[in-house]
């Protein structure tokens, strides 16, 4: 009878360190997959010159501080035009534009209402995925630099070391340090996947798919989280200051589509004059644009 006793005990004991021991291989499987000694370094990509000057072009244009601002990028060109009654005047050729005939076009009804009602003028900028991403790209350099000159080479908390646009879709993928230690180490690399979007100036992000370190991470873990943070953001000033301008973001397979309240951004422009004025002469304007917005 001891015997029998014995042996159940020794069965029941051998089970349950089997049972341990598989929890600590796991345990030790999750923590190096997700969790590195070090921070993956930034990916030093050089943008695209021709993408990325068509985009600060654009940018700059609708700003009103392009010295030669050719039609395609001017504020004018972006604009709604049917909302003061001018839907069929074509700007692409300015030579040909006889400003006498467009007056006499133009409802002066129309007109008033859109320049007394806020948000009845909207402009749109269209970028095509390679000026998305050469403005990424630039945007990540000029990251890189100013983290550099801040912090020297110790490693930043939370750091984006790549990111890109493709079909529609941004992918950015950053390291965090979690201060948790463990044999591994305390970073954990993240990869999202997202389309961002604005709507009735509000901030929303569709997620895709997540991920930390090696292992895949069900969108809904975050989805709340991102979503609180979103929040947050957009009652900060910047974030209320960029929301009052864009009226909506719209994302598709090749393009990104922006449109804005142009009462809102004559207003922070004129806040922004002297910044404005310094990027005429500029050598690194898509750095220089960005920081408009900070």
């Amino acid at each position: 009878m001891k015997s029998k006793t014995r042996k159940i005990l020794i069965g029941c004991f051998g089970i349950i360190t089997i049972i341990f021991l598989i929890l600590i291989a796991v345990s030790l499987y999750l923590t190096s997959a997700i969790f590195d000694d070090k921070p993956i370094p930034p990916v030093e990509r050089v943008p695209n010159y021709e993408d990325l000057k068509s985009a600060t072009d654009k940018i700059t244009g609708v700003l009103n501080i392009k010295d030669n601002a050719d039609s395609g990028n001017s504020t004018l060109a972006n604009l709604d035009l049917d909302s003061i009654g001018l839907g069929d005047v074509d700007l692409e050729n300015s030579e040909d534009l006889n400003f006498g005939e467009i007056l006499k076009k133009v409802d002066l009804g129309k007109a008033m209402k859109a320049l007394t009602t806020p948000g009845a003028l909207v402009g749109t900028l269209t970028f095509s995925k390679e000026e998305v991403n050469a403005l990424i790209d630039a945007g990540l350099s000029a990251d890189q630099v100013q983290k550099k000159v801040r912090e020297g080479d110790k490693p930043a908390k939370t750091q984006i070391y790549d990111a890109g646009f493709s079909d529609g879709r941004l992918t950015i993928k950053m390291s965090v340090n979690s201060d948790i230690p463990t044999f591994f180490g305390s970073y954990c690399n993240v990869e999202i996947v997202f389309t961002p979007q604005v709507i009735d100036h509000h901030l929303k992000l569709d997620l895709y798919s997540t991920k930390i370190g090696s292992i895949s991470v069900p969108v809904s873990y975050f989805k709340d989280s991102i979503d609180e943070q979103l929040k947050i953001y957009e009652q900060t000033e910047d974030g209320q200051a960029i929301l009052s301008i864009v009226k909506s973001l719209k994302v598709d397979k090749e393009s990104v589509e922006l449109k804005y309240d142009l009462q809102r951004l004559s207003v922070f422009a004129l806040q922004k004059l002297p910044e404005i004025q310094q990027l005429r002469n500029s050598n690194n304007k898509a750095e220089d644009i960005m920081k408009l917005f900070k």
